[in-house]
């Protein structure tokens, strides 16, 4: 699933990967999941 709805994201999934500008910078398991990281790393934000 691809989507930029964080809601979504996490509603239906149980592993998140993060994807910018063609690479992935992040991946973590729901649960374990900081809402604040992710939009950072869905913006282009450095981890």
């Amino acid at each position: 699933m691809i989507s930029s709805e964080l809601e979504e994201i996490l509603d239906l999934s149980h592993r998140i990967v993060v994807m910018h500008s063609g690479r992935i910078v992040g991946e973590m398991n729901r649960a374990a999941v900081d809402i604040e990281q992710l939009g950072l790393l869905m913006g282009g934000a450095a981890t």
